[in-house]
């Protein structure tokens, strides 16, 4: 065959075409391969198995060598266009399974975490699950399950451990808890109808209720205190009920001193008791030759000392004096107490007020509340103001007694333990922590439904604050109870 000029021309024209139209075909083709191999590799990155993968990469590599005869099928413009299409939709949808499969597995985790924990999930619930929906990739998905799986292997393990300790759980808490539980109301109800305090008792069962709302950790951790502090409250109370029972017959003050030192024999710290009964003139004192820091009930012979001295003047207390002797006595001041201590000339003007009442084993200190003193003592400055004294007049004796009578809330314990409301009681409580234990001292006059009498209650080397109040509120129920007119 022979061409001419102008048909060779033309092929070598179409040629050139031909030519630039493979290689923008070819060049549109490695972009498009590029573009899914990135996407696969993010998908990678993204937590999709590489052997998941493998299929699609076999069928890209397959189009790359496809041939439409001579011609390499990437040369030809759109010969490939709808097989990388299904290829997009192929790796989207492998992606998309995969992702399912582990966001099914992770709701499964969260759904048994929250039934292991229970109520105690319950606070973190609406978190968790906005957690689970901002997991989006299969890798974010897979630590959400291996961190649910972790958290409720751990929780139950808590739960088997408290039931090893304790026993099995009874009412939110174990059963040794729940046993002594029964057994400290047993006893509360029985100190309720003596009329002894159960302070102590109240106490550790208001720690069972926070203790129930807690989960298995934490009530693992508290266990054993919470045991102790039970036991220790169910000793205490059964003595004073045991106590008070000795009371019931006979009634009165003969069986009273016993029963307290029989209550005080199972307690720490060094006790002092001393009672004056007005209504049979009878008293009593239990450990009567000890001293101890007053604390803040010096502040009751300070405000005496400054009436006394007020008196000799014959005039009344100013304004600026009650502004500090009200807030000194009913809400235990101790700057008030300081500024009228001064006022008044210090310990050698109290001295000679507490002398003159013939509180002579008592010994004002520079520092008011080392002040040392006896439980007698105290006695006969409650009685001076409850009864009269020759240093007070009656107004003198009334005005500080409404301010014992109004103490603050946090300060009617003492004197009150055991007196029922509607009674009077006119108080003053003193505590220092000192390196050998607490001071906790309460002194005060109690009158009210046949009884009428004073009273103090001192004690040193309590272990701790609260310890000595519930001593304190113990021996003031047992002398409320005891001396009943009935």
């Amino acid at each position: 065959m022979h061409w001419g000029y102008g048909a060779v021309a033309s092929v070598l024209l179409l040629g050139s075409v031909g030519a630039e139209v493979a290689h923008q075909s070819s060049s549109s083709f490695d972009a498009q391969r590029a573009r899914l191999e990135a996407t696969w590799h993010r998908d990678v990155q993204a937590g999709l198995p590489a052997k998941d993968l493998l299929p699609v990469t076999a069928h890209l590599a397959a189009l790359a060598a496809q041939h439409w005869g001579p011609v390499p099928g990437r040369w030809i413009p759109n010969y490939l266009a709808a097989p990388i299409k299904d290829l997009d939709t192929e790796t989207t949808t492998v992606m998309a399974h995969y992702t399912s499969a582990a966001r099914t597995e992770t709701t499964a985790a969260l759904a048994h975490l929250n039934q292991v924990e229970g109520q105690f999930g319950a606070s973190r619930s609406t978190s968790r699950q906005q957690e689970l929906h901002q997991a989006t990739t299969p890798t974010a998905l897979a630590k959400l399950t291996s961190r649910w799986s972790a958290e409720a292997a751990q929780f139950q393990s808590q739960v088997e451990a408290l039931a090893a300790a304790g026993g099995p759980e009874q009412d939110g808490v174990p059963a040794d808890v729940a046993s002594r539980v029964a057994t400290l109301s047993g006893v509360t109800a029985q100190a309720q109808e003596l009329g002894v305090s159960t302070s102590a008792a109240d106490t550790a069962l208001d720690a069972v209720k926070t203790f129930r709302g807690q989960p298995p950790a934490v009530q693992l951790s508290q266990l054993s205190g919470l045991e102790s502090q039970l036991t220790d409250a169910q000793t205490q109370l059964q003595s004073a009920v045991t106590a008070a029972q000795a009371l019931l017959d006979p009634q009165g003050m003969g069986a009273l001193p016993a029963a307290i030192q029989h209550y005080l024999d199972g307690r720490q710290g060094d006790v002092a008791v001393s009672v004056y009964d007005a209504v049979t003139q009878q008293s009593f004192t239990i450990n009567g030759g000890a001293q101890f820091d007053t604390a803040s009930i010096i502040k009751a012979s300070i405000l005496g000392t400054l009436l006394q001295q007020t008196q000799a003047k014959q005039t009344t207390l100013t304004t600026a004096q009650q502004n500090l002797a009200v807030p000194m006595i009913e809400d235990s001041n101790n700057n008030d107490a300081t500024a009228l201590w001064n006022a008044e000339g210090g310990a050698p003007a109290v001295a000679s007020f507490v002398h003159a009442l013939g509180m002579n084993s008592t010994t004002p200190s520079v520092y008011w509340g080392l002040t040392k003193t006896t439980a007698a003592d105290q006695v006969k400055l409650v009685s001076a103001l409850a009864y009269g004294t020759p240093e007070l007049s009656a107004a003198s004796r009334n005005y500080e007694l409404s301010l014992m009578e109004n103490v603050t809330s946090w300060e009617a314990w003492g004197v009150t333990g055991g007196v029922p409301n509607g009674v009077t009681v006119a108080l003053k409580n003193g505590w220092l922590p000192r390196p050998s234990g607490w001071v906790i001292n309460s002194i005060g006059w109690v009158d009210g439904q046949g009884r009428n009498y004073v009273i103090a209650i001192l004690s040193n080397q309590d272990p701790g604050e609260q310890y000595g109040i519930d001593t304190a509120n113990t021996v003031s129920g047992l002398i409320w109870n005891a001396l009943s007119p009935d």
